[in-house]
């Protein structure tokens, strides 16, 4: 079966192979991640996200916001002990650097703050992203990743769904004034 518009299109832009890229859109984990991703990055970020912005991001999510990490503990804990191998490190950020990773992972998980399990999680999920996007290995290779995709899909969505709830609060006094 010839492969669809769509498939064809994306897999041009990537610069992938067509197979790779129809192979990567029957996985229901990475069209889980996609979708989580573009809802993020849209509704965190205003559509548009670079590492230098995590930062400030969590500072005002945990600070302003009253973002609870506890959501993301595990995930913290997972990747923590993951990018403890130098190797592994290298392969997340390619070229790119993050001082503030690196302190991190360097930091034992018992004196982490709030602060460094939103960046490390947010981080590895923003790295994911561009690893599949504009990273050196084809889709296919990322696929093998398929739980810490998963962990990641679950950070985007724990950090969307706090960013709706805060508009939600927002909203509804605006509302409720202009009803009186």
């Amino acid at each position: 079966m010839p492969p669809s518009r769509f498939h064809a299109w994306l897999a041009e832009t990537l610069g992938q192979p067509v197979s790779e890229v129809s192979h990567l859109l029957s996985q229901e984990m990475a069209v889980e991640f996609l979708m989580s991703w573009s809802l993020f990055e849209s509704r965190c970020f205003e559509g548009f996200m670079k590492l230098h912005l995590i930062e400030p991001y969590v500072r005002r999510t945990i600070d302003q916001e009253n973002f609870d990490v506890s959501v993301l503990t595990d995930h913290f804990t997972h990747f923590h002990d993951r990018y403890q191998d130098p190797e592994k490190r290298r392969s997340l950020f390619h070229q790119q650097k993050s001082e503030r990773f690196g302190e991190v992972v360097r930091s034992t998980k018992a004196n982490a703050t709030p602060y460094d399990t939103a960046f490390l999680c947010t981080a590895v999920a923003y790295r994911f992203r561009n690893n599949m996007f504009h990273g050196s290995k084809g889709v296919r290779t990322w696929l093998k990743y398929r739980e810490q995709i998963d962990r990641c899909s679950a950070i985007l969505q724990a950090l969307t769904s706090h960013a709706e709830s805060q508009s939600r609060q927002i909203a509804i006094p605006l509302a409720h004034k202009s009803a009186a």
